[in-house]
């Protein structure tokens, strides 16, 4: 248990670092598509290929379960990701049924694209930071997400999840 004095510091460093993860250089990489956009997309698509992705039928509420987002904010995004072209949008039955995305050839072409940018800075990464570094990294970052979800629920703190950060 940490002392009362070293948890004003940790919790700044923690801010910060969350902080300064999110304005990294990264965003340089992301000129055709928006991070959320991105993830939108690799969510819809996956590991499939062009042929399969693009008659994969993803549901919005799903899409905003994955993206731990709000529906609303997920909506606001497909269209937006529809009139760039990227995605099909329609609906089951007069809309009751729910409605869902398909990706377009552009927008798995705007995500493979994407894809390849990524590659190239990020081995560049991996290689100078460790690969088993950043496994470990990762699965500590993605625990400590899930104890501040916890923490949060517990004390009423609603996550900020009405918009996508970009």
């Amino acid at each position: 248990m940490p002392r009362q004095s070293e948890i004003v510091p940790l919790a700044y460093e923690l801010v910060y670092r969350r902080y300064s993860m999110n304005r990294d250089r990264s965003s340089d990489l992301f000129d055709e598509l928006t991070r959320p956009e991105y993830i939108a997309l690799h969510n819809i698509a996956g590991d499939m290929t062009e042929e399969a992705a693009c008659e994969n039928k993803v549901y919005l509420s799903d899409l905003a379960e994955r993206m731990e987002a709000t529906i609303q904010a997920v909506s606001s995004l497909a269209s937006k990701m529809k009139s760039q072209g990227y995605v099909k949008w329609s609906h089951d039955g007069a809309g009751e049924e729910g409605t869902y995305v398909i990706i377009t050839p552009s927008g798995y072409k705007a995500m493979k694209d994407q894809e390849n940018r990524m590659k190239k800075h990020y081995a560049k990464v991996i290689r100078k930071f460790g690969k088993e570094r950043l496994t470990a990294l990762l699965k500590e970052m993605k625990e400590l997400d899930e104890v501040m979800e916890q923490v949060g629920e517990e004390e009423g703190v609603k996550p900020n999840d009405n918009e996508l950060p970009e």
